[in-house]
């Protein structure tokens, strides 16, 4: 899984998507469909009613928007299999691991052209983020990374949630003069508090260096001075990369009028330190 920040580099995740971690760590999310219909075609049936029982967490309105059911779609074994999935990985955001659809039932109704549906969950305890551990920080600390995330102790872990965080993150870093910084899930697990099922979440963060700019190469530019180009960026020997920085020196040169096109700025190390390279 790999984020790129706004001058071309890559900054990589480095492990396992979440969801497969989740998929290692919890109970196997397993169901059985109990089909009470005849062996018949199944073409042009319409669903007419959908039917929960056992969910006490949701309700039936929001679980037939997660399982994509409606009066009037249609019907088929396949279209269940989709509901049922849908059902069990929405369960799974809402902190609910253990969640599966215990068993289904359809009957058919209107000389066997519309169904009626019903689905019978077990949704089991919900398991809340209970600590988040960050490991290998010292540039921003831990209060400073923990504010920035959505993700929250006392809320489930949610994958898309958490992986805006890590790029919110890595943004950060860029911004300040690391835009080397890694972030990888050393580990995911769960532990007792108080009887009660929790995850604990460990980040192991790599800073990286600090990079400054020593200089700044502009590729070319057949007509223009590279001296008149430089005074114009305002940067100068020695400061730390910035993200930011780096996104207004593209501007700056349109607003010369000189090229038809101008790149973003690509950064690079040399034995000098940081670099910026802008073609025109």
């Amino acid at each position: 899984m790999k984020y790129r920040l706004s001058h071309a580099r890559f900054y990589t995740l480095k492990n396992l998507p979440i969801l497969s971690q989740f998929q290692r760590i919890f109970f196997p999310l397993l169901w059985t469909l109990v089909f009470g219909t005849p062996a018949l075609s199944q073409d042009g049936i319409k669903v007419k009613s959908v039917e929960f029982f056992g969910n006490e967490s949701f309700p039936a309105r929001e679980l037939l928007t997660w399982a994509g059911l409606k009066t009037g779609s249609p019907y088929s074994e396949d279209v269940l299999r989709a509901a049922v999935s849908s059902l069990t990985a929405r369960y799974r955001e809402e902190g609910f691991y253990s969640a599966f659809v215990e068993s289904l039932s359809t009957k058919l109704v209107d000389d066997n052209s519309r169904a009626e549906l019903a689905i019978y969950l077990r949704e089991g305890a919900r398991t809340e983020l209970g600590a988040i551990e960050l490991q290998g920080n010292t540039v921003l600390s831990h209060e400073r990374i923990l504010s920035m995330f959505e993700t929250r102790v006392g809320a489930p872990l949610r994958q898309a949630q958490l992986e805006r965080d890590i790029n919110a993150l890595l943004q950060e870093y860029g911004e300040i003069g690391y835009p080397f910084a890694e972030v990888k899930i050393e580990s995911l697990g769960t532990y007792l508090e108080n009887g009660e099922p929790k995850l604990k979440l460990v980040l192991a963060i790599h800073e990286g260096d600090l990079i400054r700019i020593e200089e700044v190469k502009v590729e070319g530019n057949k007509d223009t001075k590279s001296n008149v180009i430089l005074r114009e960026l305002r940067i100068g020997p020695g400061e730390p990369y910035s993200q930011a920085k780096a996104r207004t020196l593209r501007k700056r040169i349109e607003r010369l009028g000189f090229f038809s096109s101008v790149s973003d700025p690509e950064l690079y190390v040399s034995p000098k330190g940081g670099g910026l390279l802008i073609k025109v």
